[in-house]
């Protein structure tokens, strides 16, 4: 069967947390008593161009870390995520997974009183092995272009990206937001063989500059869009498995 790899989600922020040992330190306290991982402390730096001066800025910003990177967490000066990979021998519960993550950010937000203007989610799965010849399996002819060119000729790479808009109710909000799917030609390095890569990232619109979402507005963001999480994730494994 298919694996699902990731699921992050995040909000977009304009507050810094500044990388003080009181704030790293309270921090890891409260996300650490969540019970779920155990967090190690990180610093990301980041290099910025001051394009005035020339000059090459250093940027230094907490995030933490489990020790097998099962589980990160980053707050940078514009967005703060929590992502939660997998592996073979640990698939999870999707649900239970976005409701810690929205968990963690909530613990974040609410901690330095931080809005944002924008909402996502990205999902990372794999397809099962196809055929060495694509047209073999119902996923990988799915993929290919209806040029005969490209029909006649191997592939070397193929991917399909698709994006519709819909609206989300959160809270008393309605939210214009992306539902964005990818499919992309993989390999499995173990055995050198193919696989597709599918990314569903769902996100608010970009457009929306205001910083209206607290931490009451992610976990509705999260209810709203799972069912279509769900439905596009149904309907891959059902197409990986024909």
């Amino acid at each position: 069967m298919g694996l699902l790899m990731s699921v992050e989600v995040s909000i977009f922020i304009n507050n810094r947390i500044e990388p003080t040992p009181n704030n790293i330190s309270n921090l890891m306290t409260k996300l650490n008593a969540l019970g779920e991982y155990e967090y190690l402390p990180n610093i990301i730096n980041v290099q910025n161009i001051d394009l005035s001066s020339g000059k090459v800025n250093t940027v230094s910003n907490v995030a933490f870390s489990t020790i097998s990177n099962s589980s990160r967490i980053t707050c940078t000066d514009d967005r703060i995520d929590c992502i939660i990979n997998f592996d073979h021998s640990k698939q999870p519960n999707l649900k239970e997974s976005l409701s810690f993550c929205q968990t963690v950010l909530s613990t974040i937000v609410e901690t330095f009183r931080i809005y944002g203007n924008r909402l996502a989610i990205n999902i990372r799965q794999l397809s099962n092995r196809l055929p060495e010849n694509i047209f073999d399996s119902k996923l990988g002819a799915s993929m290919v272009s209806v040029f005969k060119f490209y029909q006649e000729n191997q592939l070397s790479d193929w991917s399909t990206n698709a994006n519709s808009r819909i609206d989300i109710k959160i809270n008393d909000m309605l939210e214009k937001t992306n539902v964005n799917t990818k499919l992309q030609a993989g390999m499995d390095h173990s055995d050198n063989s193919k696989i597709v890569i599918c990314h569903l990232d769902i996100n608010t619109l970009a457009e929306n500059k205001g910083y209206r979402f607290s931490s009451s507005d992610i976990l509705p963001f999260i209810e709203g869009t799972t069912p279509y999480i769900e439905q596009i994730l149904n309907e891959f494994v059902v197409l990986d498995n024909e």
